[in-house]
């Protein structure tokens, strides 16, 4: 199946968006600083993600589903599981080895571990040993619910897709009304607003797809206008602090006229360093924590006095930029290994028409 590189780029976009987010954020915590973050509304990447993710989903699943019925659900769940779960099972055994240089030291139990390593922290039942996990661990959520949701979203009659839209909108909508001004992040409300987060987010990029599969304007989607006055409505509604929940609702439109373009989108979205994030955008979102928390002690170290302002932009530009090498590392020696390993071995429970890119 051809990759849509935009897309593949995109993902990386948005997993060094967090990056650069959390260095700022914790860097203005750590020097009691206040200043403004390099990126803002870091969480809205996140937002992304889910969309994205159910998008490319359907784009790698749906014919096997379409093929093979519910039969394909357990070839679906073990791809899935080979494709995340061996990186964070690396990346929290190494955290549990070195937990006596953690600094409150209180999150270490055998439950801490079981969970973390089973990839359910997100449900908020015990502590999270690499906060960004958290967001992978609730979309084995829309992985579960997937036969499901791939029949109200791809499979059935418009008018079922648009029932299923309206619930995915309405969904965000109660849960920006938690946070004004509409704000997507659920962080703080607990794990079952997590989880409708990312069910509608996921659901619109099912839906999404159905669009792209559809053909249905593709002439005015597909165009570098369209593309850059839409990317640049997202941005104005991010930093201008608009409304997430526009932001979230612009995303599933911006991914089809991704995949639509053929130009200069393409050519930008496809180029080397961009497709190169998105290659390694998974070791990059999962191993930018801690790393971040072994440069801001070190650095504490060598700078034990404050830090100006300046100086903490040049760490987050500096520190944002570190984690790309160990990422390629991990992504190379770990994630990729084991992915090809487990679905070539045990977890390969029978062949797929359709080749797991993602």
């Amino acid at each position: 199946m051809k990759e849509l590189r935009g897309l593949t780029s995109l993902r990386g976009i948005a997993a060094l968006y967090v990056v650069v987010y959390h260095f700022s954020n914790t860097i203005a915590h750590t020097q009691n600083l206040n200043f403004k973050a390099l990126v803002p509304r870091g969480h809205i990447a996140v937002d992304l993600f889910f969309v994205l993710s159910g998008f490319v989903m359907a784009y790698t699943y749906a014919a096997d589903f379409r093929q093979h019925g519910i039969k394909a659900y357990s070839s679906f769940l073990s791809k899935r599981a080979a494709r995340i779960l061996p990186l964070n099972i690396f990346i929290v055994t190494i955290l549990l080895l070195l937990r006596p240089l953690e600094f409150d030291g209180k999150w270490f139990s055998n439950w801490t571990a079981i969970c973390n390593l089973g990839m359910i922290q997100g449900l908020n039942v015990c502590y999270n040993i690499n906060i960004p996990s958290w967001s992978v661990s609730l979309e084995w959520f829309s992985y579960l619910a997937f036969p499901v949701l791939l029949t109200l979203c791809i499979f059935s009659r418009r008018g079922v897709l648009f029932l299923a839209i309206f619930a995915a909108v309405a969904g965000l909508v109660a849960l920006c009304s938690h946070k004004p001004p509409l704000s997507t992040d659920s962080f703080s409300l607990g794990a079952w607003w997590g989880i409708v987060r990312c069910v509608s987010e996921f659901s619109l990029g099912l839906a999404a797809y159905r669009l792209y599969q559809s053909g249905r304007f593709k002439a005015l989607l597909s165009s570098d206008r369209f593309l850059s006055g839409l990317t640049l409505s997202i941005i104005v509604i991010t930093a201008g602090h608009l409304g997430d929940l526009f932001a979230a609702l612009l995303f599933p439109v911006l991914i089809v006229a991704i995949a639509h373009n053929n130009s200069l989108g393409a050519r930008l979205l496809g180029s080397y360093p961009l497709h190169f994030l998105g290659v390694i955008s998974y070791s990059l979102y999962m191993i930018h924590h801690p790393l971040l928390r072994l440069e801001i002690y070190l650095a504490s170290i060598v700078h034990p006095s404050a830090l100006s302002v300046p100086a903490c932009y040049a760490f987050i530009i500096a520190g944002g930029l570190s984690v790309i090498v160990p990422s390629w590392i991990t992504y190379s020696l770990v994630e990729r290994p084991s992915r090809s390993f487990l679905r070539s071995g045990f977890l390969a429970l029978r062949p797929s028409s359709v080749a797991d890119s993602q």
